[in-house]
């Protein structure tokens, strides 16, 4: 955040986490936030979502309604499929991560990610961790592949790779991708 000058913000609680609510709930907290500390273009810079457990719901949900602000989502162990395949997720780049020894891992998830990248040419990736519960086993990597994932993101999407409000991002074309087993 601080290299790019981005700012952390977090909501949580029904429906906001769920993503089980119109992104204008969220545009409003957001804004509200801008306006408290004095950053009003909160409510109109590019953003990156995050979820974990149920709140992989918004990470995706406020993606697919806002695909032309949101640089890319991230989806950690996911309480079920239905959470990353709202309709227009497919037009940002989505990271799904979950552990193999996550006790919700058998609620759809892989089948969703294929059926995204399949049906819909979706440039989402999932990665999952043979050892991991439904918390971080190791949370410096677990967060640094995060990082790596959001570095990719801007590069791929802004030119020069920097984050510059007011410059539209440019849309994934996952066929210029690599593509690993």
């Amino acid at each position: 955040a601080e290299m790019h000058h981005m700012a952390l913000v977090g909501a949580s609680g029904n429906p906001v986490q769920r993503g089980i609510c119109p992104a204008s709930v969220l545009d409003t907290i957001i804004e509200e936030i801008g306006a408290q500390v004095n950053h009003g273009e909160f409510g109109t810079v590019p953003v990156f979502t995050f979820g974990h457990s149920n709140g992989t719901g918004f990470s995706a949900l406020y993606a697919a309604l806002r695909p032309d602000r949101v640089i890319g989502w991230i989806s950690y162990h996911s309480g079920g499929s239905w959470h990353l395949v709202f309709p227009g997720v497919e037009d940002v780049p989505g990271l799904v991560m979950h552990g193999h020894k996550d006790k919700w891992i058998e609620h759809g998830q892989e089948q969703a990610i294929k059926d995204l990248r399949v049906t819909r040419n979706a440039p989402v990736s999932l990665l999952i961790d043979g050892e991991s519960p439904h918390w971080p086993r190791n949370r410096e990597t677990t967060f640094a592949f995060m990082l790596a994932f959001c570095e990719s993101c801007i590069r791929i999407r802004f030119p020069g790779g920097k984050l510059m409000p007011g410059i539209e991002m440019a849309p994934v074309s996952i066929e210029s991708g690599w593509l690993g087993g």
